[in-house]
């Protein structure tokens, strides 16, 4: 099979998965930019390959058959692959976004440098379910993350945790910014 043939059959895979998804023809043609007939094509002759059903039609939408949910499986687990793959890409490219977490009331100066020195970029998030680094007075649960608590302080001392995914540059921007906070206080 040629690179042109799996380039093809791929992204009329991942269309079946957002027909899957979204139950319409319509729904998953307006989010990814194809017209809805082309993407009844695409499905149609889908099906026609396969010699399998993968949509029961009703008027209010698409109903998956058990073929075509087995065969979404494999889809997310190729999906899961490329995205895999791909992070080789744009870890390359030195753009990597960093999202940070911190209490309202704590500021950091040096996040520019830091971004410049490490080849990505920290952005701010009010969400630390979305965060890839955690800054906080509160112990920090979550199984997903390096967790490591801080006391600071000479006199007055105060405990800060520090949580990262464990990744290179953000294992980094955690131990940069448990740096600053001994030198702040």
């Amino acid at each position: 099979m040629s690179v042109k043939l799996k380039t093809s059959m791929f992204r009329d895979l991942l269309y079946l998965h957002e027909v899957i998804i979204h139950k319409q023809i319509n729904a998953a043609a307006i989010k990814n930019g194809i017209k809805a007939p082309n993407l009844s094509c695409i499905i149609k002759n889908m099906e026609h390959i396969s010699g399998k059903k993968l949509f029961i039609r009703q008027p209010n939408g698409l109903i998956p058959t058990d073929a075509a949910l087995k065969l979404d499986e494999q889809i997310a687990r190729l999906e899961a692959c490329f995205e895999k793959t791909s992070t080789f890409f744009s870890a390359n490219n030195h753009q990597e976004d960093i999202l940070l977490y911190l209490p309202p009331n704590l500021h950091f100066g040096m996040l520019e440098k830091f971004s410049r020195e490490n080849g990505c970029r920290v952005f701010l998030t009010a969400e630390t379910q979305k965060a890839d680094v955690i800054v906080g007075y509160e112990p920090i649960e979550n199984s997903q993350m390096i967790v490591v608590k801080n006391t600071i302080g000479r006199q007055m001392t105060q405990t800060i945790w520090v949580a990262s995914v464990n990744q290179k540059k953000p294992l980094r921007l955690a131990e940069h910014l448990i740096t600053e906070l001994h030198h702040l206080l």
